[in-house]
């Protein structure tokens, strides 16, 4: 007895179809994934080439904003001491006018260098850059407050002090910028890996001169304000010389460490040849505050002449100061050598009678 298949029954391959399809299917999603992956690192390395880019710029924009604020710095510098260089035809009024306006100017570049962005790893140079300024419009402030008193009549003197004060707050403003400012962006920059986007650094100095640090030179610049002649001690037989008596004298000459005080009257004896030094008394016999007085000792008696020389930055009148000259090298021992001291004459200066002694000096080995 033999049974026939029903209507609509075949041989059975689903199995075989189902397989075809779950390959397919895992294929699919394995290609899925991988492009996905691929279309995730893309999109995490655009992001941060895109924020790399950010910051390289936000280093390079940095660095340019500094660039505008210490030039703007500088060029109030370069008007300020040119100024006092030579005032030209403006009034002591139009320069007190035009120093508080650089004050002013200063006051508002600190504001300005406060509001600009700064990149996390240069957050140190930043504070050092405020500093900087900082030091700057101090100095312009105390210049500004000080000058009027300096150009009047009562106590110009002192005011010309704390003027020639205020110059170190612009050194230490130089000083704070080159040796902080600079090394913290780049320091910065080298943390970021960027070093190589800021390699071309602002730089800036306000104070062109270290001699501004010198009373004698501010006591001149006020004078040229006043439209006084300078009274500064100098080579040039053109100068013009303040008027009144013009002065100084050789007050006495001490030989250090030993103490022994020299004197015409005789040979004066001094032991030992290492590390002595003259100390010379010059005292201000005229009627004007003199600078720059110069002081030469020459010794004679051995193989060939020691010359030294000294100077007296400034010296008011009747006013005695002393100068130490140190001796550069050993003089001839047990033998008796002159020693030669003038103080040379300023500029006006007609009597230098009392300007000159000659000693005799013996110095023990």
């Amino acid at each position: 007895m033999s049974f026939s298949e029903g209507p609509g029954v075949g041989p059975r391959r689903g199995g075989t179809e189902h397989g075809f399809d779950h390959q397919t299917v895992v294929t699919r999603r394995i290609i899925a994934g991988v492009i996905a992956l691929v279309l995730a690192l893309i999109l995490i390395f655009g992001i941060r080439a895109c924020l790399g880019a950010r910051k390289a710029q936000a280093f390079e924009d940095y660095v340019a904003d500094v660039g505008a604020l210490v030039g703007e710095s500088d060029q109030q510098g370069d008007a300020l001491f040119g100024l006092f260089e030579d005032p030209g035809t403006q009034s002591s009024v139009d320069v007190e006018n035009t120093i508080n306006g650089f004050r002013v100017e200063s006051e508002q570049l600190i504001e300005r260098a406060g509001a600009i962005d700064v990149p996390d790893e240069l957050s140190e140079a930043q504070g050092y850059l405020l500093q900087s300024l900082s030091f700057r419009s101090d100095g312009l402030s105390g210049i500004s407050e000080h000058l009027p008193t300096a150009l009047g009549d009562t106590d110009p003197a002192a005011a010309e002090e704390l003027i020639a004060g205020q110059m170190q707050n612009f050194l230490t403003s130089d000083v704070i910028y080159s040796q902080r400012v600079l090394p913290a962006i780049q320091t910065g920059a080298r943390d970021a890996d960027l070093l190589e986007r800021v390699s071309d650094l602002p730089e800036s100095q306000f104070l062109p001169d270290v001699s501004w640090l010198q009373l004698p030179t501010v006591e001149n610049a006020i004078g040229s304000i006043k439209g006084e002649a300078p009274s500064t001690g100098g080579d040039d037989p053109d100068e013009k010389v303040a008027p009144g008596l013009h002065g100084t004298g050789l007050q006495g000459v001490t030989v250090q460490p030993a103490g022994e005080k020299l004197s015409d009257g005789g040979v004066i004896t001094v032991d030992g040849t290492e590390g002595l030094s003259f100390e010379v008394e010059v005292q201000n016999q005229g009627e004007n505050d003199e600078r720059n007085v110069a002081i030469r000792i020459t010794i004679d008696g051995g193989d060939a002449p020691i010359e030294l020389s000294g100077e007296v930055p400034s010296i008011k009148v009747d006013e005695t100061v002393s100068v130490e000259l140190p001796l550069t090298e050993p003089p001839p021992t047990n033998e008796d050598l002159t020693v030669d001291v003038t103080v040379e004459g300023v500029p006006g200066e007609e009597n230098e009678d009392n300007n000159s002694a000659e000693y005799l000096v013996r110095f023990g080995s």
